[in-house]
C-alpha cells in the first residue's frame, strides 16, 4: 500500500488533482504548540486533546476523530507499505514529521519511507513550502523524493524525543 502523509488539509485538493496514486493521510496537528507529553501514545493523545480543547474550545472527541484517526491509518498499515512524507523545512513541519518518523520507527515491519520536499522552489524560496505548488509542481516534487534508510528514521525518532524533552 502507498500512503502520502500530508502536513495539513491545505494541500489535499491540489494533491488529488496531481493524480499521484496512493492513500492520503492528513497530519492535523501543531506539535510546536502546547506540551507534547505522555508516558504512552494513548496518554500523549489524551494530553493533546485536552490542550487543544482548553485552547480552542474544540471537543476532545473531535480531536480523536479528526486527528488520531489519521495517525492510526499509519499504525494499521500493512507490511511492505510505502510512506511518502510531504513536509517542508520550518519547525512546524519538522516537529510533525519527527512525530510521524517516531511512529514509523516503532512499527516493526518492512516499509519504504520517503521524504518529499518542495523541490519545485528555488533554494532562496524554500521556506514558502508547498503553499503555491500547482498539481504539476507536486508531481515534480514526488519525482524528486528522497528515500530514508533505517538510520534516518531512527534519527527522526531521536529528534522527536529531544524535541519533547526540550
Amino acid at each position: 500500500m502507498v500512503y502520502h502523509v500530508l502536513n495539513g488539509d491545505a494541500l489535499t485538493d491540489r494533491f488529488i488533482q496531481a493524480g499521484i496514486d496512493g492513500e492520503i493521510i492528513v497530519t492535523r496537528e501543531c506539535l510546536v504548540d502546547g506540551k507534547p507529553e505522555g508516558n504512552s501514545l494513548h496518554d500523549f493523545f489524551r494530553t493533546r486533546a485536552k490542550y487543544l480543547a482548553d485552547e480552542s474550545g474544540e471537543n476532545e472527541q473531535d480531536y480523536f476523530h479528526r486527528v488520531v484517526n489519521e495517525f492510526e491509518k499509519i499504525m494499521r498499515a500493512p507490511a511492505d507499505s510505502e510512506f511518502n512524507l510531504w513536509f517542508g523545512y520550518d519547525l512546524f513541519c519538522r516537529a510533525n514529521m519527527w512525530f510521524i518518523l517516531s511512529l514509523l520507527y516503532d512499527m516493526e515491519m518492512q516499509k519504504d519511507v520517503f521524504i518529499v520536499y518542495p523541490s519545485y522552489l528555488a533554494v532562496a524560496d524554500r521556506w514558502k513550502d508547498f503553499g503555491g505548488a500547482t498539481p504539476a509542481d507536486l508531481q515534480k516534487c514526488f519525482s524528486c523524493r528522497i528515500r530514508l534508510d533505517e538510520n534516518d528514521i531512527e534519527l527522526g525518532k531521536n529528534l522527536w524525543t529531544a524535541f519533547k524533552k526540550k
